[in-house]
């Protein structure tokens, strides 16, 4: 039941979560060992807030 004060937006990423049985720290690995090439330079910016 949607209260329309813009949850979803704050969830999305726990939905995903549970959708996949993927965590963050999961999708960075796989980032780091694939299209970052090893490094942790990119992981830096997508961390930022």
């Amino acid at each position: 039941m949607a209260r329309g004060f813009g949850e979803e937006v704050q969830l999305a990423p726990l939905v995903e979560s549970l959708k996949t049985g993927m965590v963050q720290a999961d999708r960075w690995l796989a980032l780091y060992e694939g299209d970052w090439g090893r490094s942790l330079s990119p992981l830096y910016a997508a961390a930022s807030l």
